[in-house]
Order: C-alpha cells, then structure tokens, then sequence
C-alpha cells in the first residue's frame, strides 16, 4: 500500500474510511461522510465511494502498484446524506475483487464494484479510436465555464482556490457527433497533474482522476439533454500511472439517449489524456451510464443562480471571448 502524501480529502490515518481489518483475501472498513465528501448540495460525491473501494483493494493487493487498472462500478439501492455511517468491504473471488458499500443493516447497497489488473481488449480498441478522433480537426467550437462542484476531492488543499470554474469547450466534428473537452480551470490548455491529490512523488491517485471522468462524462450526457442526473454506472480503465509532472485534459462524449423525457438515460464515453506540446498520449478511459431527469435540472439551475462569483466569472469569460 502507498502511503498518501498532501491529500486534503482523507483523514488523519490517510484514508477515506476508518477502523479497517484485513485478510489475505478481503477487507472491511467504515465511512462516515463528512462535508468534504459532499458533490451535489447534502450527498456525497460518488467519487468518494469509487475511491474508497479502489484504496481497500490497494491495501490488500497493491493494486496501484499494477498497471492497467480495470474498474467497474454500479450505484443504486440507498440513498446517502452527510454525516451518514456506512460500511466498506471487498473480497477476493477468481480473478478480481468485488466490493460493495452500504448502510449497516442494508440490504442494496449504495455503490458495488469489481476491480482487478488486466487488459480490457474492449476498452483499449475504444481509447485508440477516441484518440482517432481527437485528431480530427475540429469544424467549430464553443466554450462557456461552469462551476466546480468537487475540488475537495480532486485537489490538494493548496490548489483548490486555484480551480473555481472549468472551462467546456465543445467541438463539432465532421461526422456530426460532437466532443466536450474538460481544462478544469477558466482558460484553455491543461491541468498540471501535480495539483491533483497524490500518493506519491511519483505517482497520482486514481481518485481523482475517477472523479474527474465521471464529472466530464456526466456532464456531456447533461448538457446534451439539458437536464441533471445521477450516475447509475461507471467502468473506469487506468492505462497507466500518472505522474506529477504532467498536463492532463478530460474528453466526454454522449453517445446516446433512451427513455421519456420524465426519465431520460444517457450513456457516454472519453478519457483523460497528457499533452506534451501538440502531442497527447491517454492514461485512462471510461464509459458509463446516467439517469436524468427534470427536477435535476432545477437543482442545478438554482445552485448556478445563487452562485453571484460563478456569474461574474462566466460574465467577464463571455466578453472576452466575444472580443478575441
């Protein structure tokens, strides 16, 4: 197990959950959620579930030290609020190991997941055509900023002011599909890895990096349908480690759309990518499902609207961009 450095999001004992037991086989832990775990208003962000579950395997098998990282996560069951107690366990079955959080007692659990080291054939054949199409110039775009909901998570303490706002770019292609670039800061170009939450010098925790794609992802499959939503599944694939050094950007994708309009399920794809220079290189993938619906999208308006900074922000980035 790595031990965490400058990583504001964990506890005292550098992780998420508490008062952990340990076999050669499995583990168990708890959680209680706290304010810094929260994503929307009062719950808490899945990327805290999907992380915990990722850092309790690593405690028994030293996943992280193993590259590529295959993930496959599926919320549904109960519903969570802050300052809720759950518990935590994973258990080693065949191949891969299997993990699920839930309120003691609980019979569906909050979020289940199965991890393991290994090639997704799958998954490598998608990264390769994304990349494909990233290099495809673009017909337009447009960008416009949003808030950051999460920079508890996804940054260290230092650097959370720095990231207020993300900046959407949205690219129309020649095929006609259209790719939503993520930059994680109010301009264009990258995020330096270094300022995410890390393990190591030389190496960056896969939770914020979880965090970030089902973040850009969702928000793809949202803005595409104009309504807010809640992520119903996630299979996340980590190529390779990503280093410090680094500048990453996030690529989302809604590929499609099914349901009424009272209960719409999207389903998108994209991964996070390095730059060097014109050059980018992926690190990790993912795809993953959202269900959505109208209330959601009040939610998010009113939390917009009361936010006077993300307003003045995205009022003083729109007359710049009108004047380039």
């Amino acid at each position: 197990m790595k031990e965490h450095t400058r990583c504001y999001y964990c506890g005292t004992d550098g992780f998420i959950f508490t008062d952990y037991t340990a076999t050669d086989t499995g583990a168990q832990a708890r959680i209680t959620i706290e304010k810094k775990h929260e994503g929307w208003p009062g719950i808490p962000h899945g990327g805290m579930g999907m992380t915990a579950l990722i850092e309790l395997t690593d405690l028994i098998d030293g996943t992280m030290d193993r590259y590529p990282l295959d993930t496959r996560f599926r919320f549904g069951g109960e519903r969570l609020a802050l300052g809720d107690t759950v518990d935590i366990g994973i258990e080693k079955r065949e191949d891969a190991f299997h993990g699920a959080i839930r309120t003691p007692g609980g019979v569906l659990p909050y979020l289940s997941a199965t991890i393991k080291n290994a090639v997704n054939p799958a998954h490598e054949e998608r990264v390769r055509k994304l990349s494909e199409r990233l290099a495809v110039n673009a017909l337009s775009h447009n960008s416009f900023l949003m808030p950051d909901f999460s920079d508890r998570l996804i940054f260290r303490q230092t650097f959370q002011d720095l990231h207020r706002y993300r900046l959407y770019e949205f690219r129309d292609q020649p095929d006609g599909s259209v790719i939503m670039i993520c930059f994680f800061s109010d301009r264009a170009g990258g995020l330096p890895a270094n300022e995410l939450n890390t393990i190591t010098d030389d190496h960056v925790h896969p939770g914020p990096l979880i965090t970030l794609l089902d973040e850009t992802l969702g928000w793809a499959g949202f803005l595409a349908v104009w309504q807010g939503g809640v992520t119903v599944t996630l299979d996340a694939y980590f190529m390779r480690p990503l280093r410090p050094d680094e500048i990453i950007f996030a690529v989302g994708i809604c590929d499609s759309q099914q349901g009424s309009f009272t209960r719409k399920m999207v389903t998108c794809s994209g991964g996070i990518f390095s730059r060097t220079g014109d050059s980018i290189e992926p690190v990790a993938y993912a795809t993953g499902k959202w269900l959505t619906k109208p209330e959601f999208k009040e939610k998010m308006l009113a939390y917009l609207l009361h936010d006077d900074n993300y307003l003045s922000a995205a009022a003083i980035y729109n007359k710049s961009a009108r004047e380039r």
